[in-house]
């Protein structure tokens, strides 16, 4: 089959160009055509055919580098299972996974904290088999099963008081009849209050609210349960009961009809410049007219455009004078 001094095929690579003229040669029921078997080969060349099987030459290891590098997202691993089925074997793997893992969080909130968190706990898992997340134990996979995980958590609406307490919340107060320097706040518009300057505040274990005013407000978690280990409600005293929502990026955001918080990681998240914190609410205002049966003085106001929000944030009958 070779020339002496003919650089020779690997038997894998030789052994995948049989197969595609073979296949080629089964559909012609028996009569092989040449120049049919001739195209196959040429194909199989020219699809870099060769390549794929040299691939099959490589470690797992390998193998799994490669598709670390090519996979950047859960659906990158799917599309290259598919167009090369050699990475089955490989794309369930912990190299694989922690890089899609590294460059998922990187663009949500609170990233610093998960990473050190996921990274702590695969310490714990390959050095005692344990970790504080106890459905880890049960796979081999183990940033697979924390992408798992952690994409299911990102959905989460009832807080922990850990957590609760463990970040700073910047506070808005919902429409603004005077937002200085807000063009848009002109006679008959309601400003949405968003472009006010945000006001950092703590909630205390011992159920104190700081940084609102300079008085110091208490706070109930949980409603009557004090110690109840996580909520959907808060209460902050000479304030409103707040709505535990998340934001598209998996931070918090507490939410009643005349005030709203979110919060950041103070710990290198990216989220804590108030530009990014509201972005994805600043950024699709839209303009609603005040229903006929509301009297306000105000034929207009901004609001963001989510039916959720547009629902739990009537218009006003108080929105008569300016303030």
């Amino acid at each position: 089959m070779y020339s002496q001094g003919q650089p020779r095929l690997h038997p894998l690579q030789e052994d995948a160009l049989l197969r595609r003229i073979n296949t080629v040669a089964e559909l012609e029921l028996g009569a092989p055509c040449i120049l049919s078997c001739l195209y196959a080969g040429r194909d199989f060349f020219n699809s870099f055919g060769l390549v794929q099987a040299a691939l099959y030459m490589l470690k797992d290891d390998c193998l799994a580098y490669i598709l670390s590098y090519l996979a950047t997202s859960k659906e990158d691993v799917d599309l290259a299972v598919s167009a090369l089925p050699l990475f089955k074997g490989v794309y369930k793997t912990d190299i694989v996974w922690k890089e899609i893992c590294q460059s998922r969080w990187r663009e949500k909130w609170g990233f610093s904290r998960r990473w050190k968190e996921a990274l702590d706990d695969f310490t714990s898992h390959h050095t005692s088999g344990m970790s504080k997340t106890s459905e880890l134990h049960q796979t081999q996979f183990f940033w697979l099963h924390r992408y798992d995980i952690e994409e299911r958590d990102s959905s989460r609406r009832v807080i922990t008081r850990d957590e609760l307490c463990n970040y700073t919340f910047e506070v808005r107060r919902w429409f603004s009849q005077n937002d200085p320097g807000d063009v848009r706040s002109l006679e008959d518009i309601l400003s949405t209050g968003l472009n006010q300057q945000g006001r950092n505040c703590q909630f205390t274990y011992a159920g104190q609210f700081l940084g609102y005013s300079e008085n110091v407000r208490n706070y109930t978690f949980g409603g009557t349960t004090p110690l109840k280990p996580h909520s959907q409600k808060i209460t902050v005293s000479s304030m409103d009961s707040f709505t535990v929502l998340r934001t598209p990026d998996w931070g918090w955001q507490l939410n009643s009809n005349n005030y709203v918080m979110r919060s950041y990681d103070e710990i290198g998240d990216k989220f804590a410049s108030s530009e990014l914190l509201w972005k994805d609410l600043n950024e699709n205002l839209v303009m609603e007219q005040r229903p006929p049966q509301v009297v306000s003085r105000f034929n207009w106001r901004e609001i963001p455009d989510d039916e959720d929000l547009q629902t739990i944030l009537p218009w006003r009958n108080s929105w008569r004078t300016a303030q």
